[in-house]
C-alpha cells in the first residue's frame, strides 16, 4: 500500500507596496527600519524602509546609484524562519543565506545589517563579502555584521518551511524526497 502526502509551507512574505497608500499603511505598522527589495532591469536589490524618514533606500551598485522610493517595491515580513548570523571579513556567504534572487547565476545578492548607535541599516552582499548599505544619497561599502539566513536545525534541515514529498510503503519503509 501507498499512502503519500505532500508538505509546502510558504516560508517568509514579501509585501508589494503599490503606492503611497500602501507605504503610509506598511509605515504605520513598524517600529524599526525594515529589509526590502527593489526588482529591476531583472534582479532584485536589497535595501530598506528607513522608518523615520518614510523613504526606502536600495543601492544599484552596477551605476553605483543609491535609489530611493515610497514604493513600487517588495518589504519583507518574516513569520519565525529567518535569523541574523554573525559575519566577519573573509567568511564565505553561509550556505543557508537567503538570496534576493536564488534563480540568478550571478548576482545572486544577499541581506546585509549593519548596527549603528540610532538604529539599524540594511543593504546588498555580493558573493566577495562586501555589503553596501546606503546612507542618504552615499553608500558605505563595509563587511556586515551579520547576514540575513533562514534558521537550521542542528543536523542543518530548515526549521521549516522545506517542500517535502512523504511516502510510506508497508509498515516499515519510508522515504522522504525533499525538494529545493
Amino acid at each position: 500500500m501507498l499512502y503519500c502526502y505532500a508538505l509546502f509551507i510558504i516560508m517568509v512574505t514579501w509585501n508589494f507596496l503599490f503606492n503611497e497608500q500602501d507605504f503610509e499603511n506598511y509605515c504605520d505598522t513598524l517600529r524599526h527600519n525594515c529589509v526590502a527589495k527593489l526588482f529591476y532591469q531583472g534582479v532584485n536589490y536589497p535595501g530598506f524602509i528607513q522608518v523615520e524618514e518614510r523613504l526606502a533606500y536600495f543601492y544599484y551598485f552596477p551605476e553605483e546609484l543609491v535609489v530611493t522610493k515610497r514604493y513600487g517595491f517588495y518589504a519583507l515580513e518574516d513569520e519565525g524562519e529567518l535569523e541574523w548570523i554573525e559575519h566577519f571579513q573573509g567568511d564565505p556567504i553561509p550556505p543557508n543565506a537567503l538570496s534576493a534572487n536564488p534563480h540568478l547565476e550571478n548576482q545572486r545578492l544577499y541581506f546585509g545589517f549593519m548596527d549603528l548607535e540610532y538604529e539599524a541599516r540594511f543593504g546588498p552582499v555580493l558573493d566577495d563579502g562586501n555589503c553596501y548599505i546606503p546612507f542618504f544619497q552615499d553608500v558605505t561599502q563595509i563587511t556586515p555584521e551579520a547576514i540575513l539566513v533562514w534558521k537550521t536545525n542542528s543536523d542543518g534541515s530548515f526549521v521549516c518551511g522545506e517542500q517535502k514529498l512523504r511516502c510510506t510503503f508497508g509498515i516499515n519503509i519510508t522515504i522522504f524526497i525533499h525538494f529545493p
